[in-house]
């Protein structure tokens, strides 16, 4: 693992499920979503590591929240503040951000 290309693990169930990063068996940071009634991927919680915040980390925790809404051709609905920021700054996610949550 390094600084630059973090080694994500997803973990899914049908409810939903998290994009995370462990280091010496401890999450250090992770984005948790649960699946809508529609179908998408409600974004409700992200969290980063102390050690690990001023690196970009929440921005490569939403990027792979969104690869996985492409490859699961599913749209996210950010409840997180967090998430909500960054999806809506970022005009190439806004493909599968959920139009009420358009800027």
């Amino acid at each position: 693992m390094t600084e630059h290309e973090p080694n994500f693990s997803h973990q899914q169930t049908e409810a939903g499920g998290s994009i995370y990063l462990e280091k010496d068996g401890a999450r250090v940071a992770t984005i948790d979503y649960r699946r809508a009634p529609s179908g998408a991927m409600e974004v409700h919680h992200t969290f980063v590591d102390a050690s690990l915040r001023g690196q970009g980390m929440a921005r490569k925790l939403v990027a792979e929240a969104v690869k996985h809404a492409r490859s699961t051709e599913c749209k996210i609905t950010p409840t997180c503040s967090a998430a909500r920021a960054i999806l809506q700054k970022t005009p190439d996610y806004h493909d599968v951000l959920e139009a009420a949550d358009l800027p």
